[in-house]
Formats: structure tokens, sequence, C-alpha cells
């Protein structure tokens, strides 16, 4: 208490520069329970806003939507002075949340949720129908009304969920792709909700009530691969509008370049989040290009990227680590709510799994053309006529898993979350054992224009590699 008065006029004189460097970490204190630390540190960013409106509208505008006091507050001092900017920012952050998760992809992300836990629900009950089946002490119509009571509050939990989203995905359209949604499977989705909410037949077996949810996985994951969508078709608003204060999400807050609309194709990446690929063009012209994640909560991403630009900083002021050129590659990450954001794209970056994806590509074709040129043993019986297909990544991955499963006596259902790490230990082995340990090296060498730009990039990428396993060792980063 006795220095409160200390800190009050120290975050009132401190120059807004200086708050500019760490603005991140104060506004993820922003929601302090201490009132005074709050106060202080709401005049401190109040006064960035100040000079640079655009520096925290994202900020505020997506902790406002998930229901903070202080950032509701920021939000509505930002728009007493720029109601343009928070109403087309409030808007873009609505309909990249809609591109980013499609009803097929929230349907599908709680078909993954509930699975095995109504899998687990179905066990419970099959042992509690059995045995008041077997008892002779009830008329049968009234085990059946039991029966129907014990499932009924068993089922209580996943069956609200299910009625939460398909009420979500009855409501009016608002966009083309959400049409054609509901022509497609909202019958569908409604009967098999009906169906698993009132069993014709409480006796049978349960499992065949999931099975119409999941014929609907299976054809809503066969609906979304495909390479792109149209813009106009995931959100008219972003494809027809026209902004004009909206800032570009991730530039420095002294950049005034600002976003004036967006391409009209939408990539889809076929990765586990199936994440997209969307292109801004500016007010002076140029095109950036972001990836917007669904599913995932980049606020930790975001803190990290902070993180290494403030280690980047400390290198620069190393005299030995700055004459070897030591740096963290990062970029920048714009959280759009709590499953969803925006990460800046990379342009002329080949991921670690292309690399081992065309690895796999080339060898098949090249086993496809010695059995070509060896046609005559073929044709002696000697090699197949029908070669085996090339099994994506995954499917070899899940090949092998099989296998493990049955030396195990582990069912092909096992939950991923219960598969024992020695199965997957003996799997990553395998995989490893089939790959070459000189593929980097191999791609370095082979995409260099001579051996300067070979020694060039083999010392970047050794350099960056490096630095960033000792920040992953140190922070304790799972994945390192």
């Amino acid at each position: 208490v006795e220095l409160e008065h200390v800190f009050k006029s120290f975050f009132e004189c401190c120059p807004v520069n200086a708050w500019l460097a760490v603005l991140p970490q104060l506004a993820a204190r922003l929601d302090s329970t201490d009132q005074f630390t709050q106060a202080c540190l709401y005049s401190a960013v109040t006064r960035v806003v100040d000079r640079s409106p655009t520096a925290l509208v994202f900020t505020a505008l997506v902790g406002q939507a998930e229901g903070s006091k202080a950032f509701t507050n920021l939000s509505r001092y930002i728009a007493q002075s720029h109601p343009t900017v928070v109403q087309e920012v409030s808007l873009l952050i609505q309909e990249l949340n809609r591109v980013a998760m499609l009803w097929e992809e929230r349907w599908l992300v709680l078909f993954h949720e509930i699975s095995s836990d109504i899998r687990n629900r179905f066990k419970i009950l099959k042992q509690e129908i059995l045995r008041l089946r077997e008892s002779e002490e009830s008329s049968a119509e009234a085990k059946e009304k039991l029966a129907r009571s014990k499932f009924q509050a068993m089922m209580k939990r996943p069956l609200a969920k299910i009625d939460s989203m398909l009420a979500a995905t009855s409501s009016t359209v608002e966009t083309e792709h959400e049409r054609q949604f509901q022509t497609q499977y909202l019958s569908r989705l409604t009967a098999a909700a009906n169906m698993i909410a009132n069993p014709p037949d409480i006796f049978q077996n349960l499992d065949v009530l999931w099975i119409p949810f999941h014929e609907l996985s299976l054809d809503l994951t066969a609906s979304l691969r495909r390479s792109s969508f149209q813009l106009n078709q995931l959100s008219s608003r972003l494809a027809e509008g026209s902004f004009k204060a909206v800032p570009l999400p991730g530039r420095a807050v002294s950049d005034a370049v600002c976003i004036h609309s967006f391409e009209r194709k939408v990539s889809v990446l076929h990765t586990k989040t199936t994440p997209k690929k969307i292109t801004v063009r500016a007010t002076d012209g140029s095109l950036f290009s972001y990836l917007l994640k669904g599913r995932e909560d980049l606020r930790l991403d975001q803190r990290m990227s902070h993180i290494l630009k403030c280690i980047n900083q400390m290198l620069r002021d190393d005299s030995e680590a700055e004459s070897k050129h030591l740096l963290s590659r990062h970029y920048t990450v714009t959280p759009l709510g709590s499953r969803c954001g925006l990460i800046q794209w990379v342009e002329g970056a080949v991921p670690l799994f292309t690399l081992y994806k065309h690895w796999r590509q080339r060898e098949w074709h090249l086993n496809q053309q010695l059995a070509a040129e060896l046609g005559a043993g073929s044709r002696a019986g000697l090699l197949p006529t029908h070669p085996p297909k090339l099994l994506s990544t995954l499917d070899s991955f899940v090949s092998k898993l099989s296998t493990h499963f049955k030396l195990a006596n582990l069912p092909s259902t096992t939950d991923r979350k219960q598969i024992p790490i020695t199965v997957l230990k003996k799997v990553i082995q395998e995989l490893t054992a089939e790959t070459p340990s000189d593929l980097i090296a191999r791609e370095l060498w082979c995409s260099s224009l001579d051996v300067a730009h070979w020694w060039k990039k083999l010392t970047a990428f050794s350099r960056s590699n490096a630095v960033m396993d000792m920040i992953g060792y140190i922070l304790g980063l799972g994945d390192r």
C-alpha cells in the first residue's frame, strides 16, 4: 500500500513506446483480480490506445466476446474515438470464425469428442439393461419403462451436446455453404439425433444407434476433401466487403497499411485441423497471406512469438551471437477467439513433412519403374501384375499401428489417448528405420545452386535449429 503512489506515478509518466514492446504481456494481465494492478495496467493500455487505437483492437474485442469486463471496457474506450475500427474488426472476427470452423467441421469435432464417451456409456447401459431384462420381478412394460429411464439419465450429457449443435446448424443460414449443408445433411442429422434420443427398441444392440452418426462422419469428412473454396460461398460479407479501417493482423503498430479486401480463393490444407489459407489485399495494393486455423487456442502461440522476439533482441545485443547470426525464426499470431486465429504465412518455406511425403512418392515411383523394366518377370509370374497402391502417410502409420495392436491384443477401436507408449515407440522406430537418415541433407544439397549457396543454407538451418531446440528445451516445449 505504501508503494502504490510510486507505481501509480511510474505508470503515468512511463513513455508509451516502452509499453509497446510488452503490450501482449500488459493485455494478458488486464483481467487481474487486484483492483490497483488492474487500474495501473488499464491506465497504461489506454495511453497506448490514445497513440495507436489499432494496437489492441483485436485483443480487446476477442476478450469482450469471451465475457471479460476489463476488455469490454477497453473496447468501449476504443469505440468512443474510433467506432468504425471497432465495427469493422468485430465483423472481421465474426466472419473469420465462421470460415475457420465450417458446420461440417463443427459436427466432426463433436463426433470426435463424444464418440468414445458414448461407447463407454453404451457398454455400461448394456450390462444394466441385460440385468434388468433377465429380472423376473417386473412386467415387460415396467422393464421397458425403467430401461428407458436409465438410458435417458445415462445419455443426458452427450445428447445435450448433440441437441445444441443441431440447434446451431438448424438456424437461419447466412451463406451459400450453410444452405448446401442444410440441404444435404440436416434431415439425416435430425433423424439420427431422434433415433439415439428415443431408441425404437431399448433392448436392441445399442451400438446400432451410433451407426447413422458414423456414416455421417464419413460423408462429412469426404465433403471436406477439396483443395479450395470460393470465399463468397463461405462468407459473402468478407467477399463483398470493402474495409476502410481494419489494421493488418500481426503488423507493426506504426504501420498505417490496412485491409482493403480479400482474395476470392480460400485454399484448404489437409492436415489434422484442416486450416485454410486466405489472402488479403492491403490498402497499398500488396498481398498478404495468412493461415486461418480453427479448433486450436492460439493465445499461447502468440505469447511464444513475443518471447522469441525478446530472445532475438538479447541475441542481437550479444556480440558473439550476433557474429554467428544466431536468431530464432518466428511469425506473427493473432488469436480471434478461444478456438480460432490467424498465423502469418511464411512464403517459400518447405515443411519437413512435405520432404518426407515427397520422398515416399519418389521411392514408390522408382519401384514402379523398376517393376516395369522387369516386365518379363511379371509375365513369368515372378512379379505381381498389379503392384500395390501407394499408401498415404496416415494410412501407412495406421497400418503399422493395426499390426502392433494385434500383437499386443488391443482392439482396433482403442482410443488414441489409451494407446500404450511402447506400441507407439515400436511404430515410430519402424518408420524411422525405413526413412533415410540424410533426407534433410539431400534436400539442402539438391536445392542449392552451388557449394557457396549450399553452405549458406546448411549453416542457417543448423544454427536456427540449434537456437530453437535450446529455447524449446529451456522453456519446456513438449515437441522439442
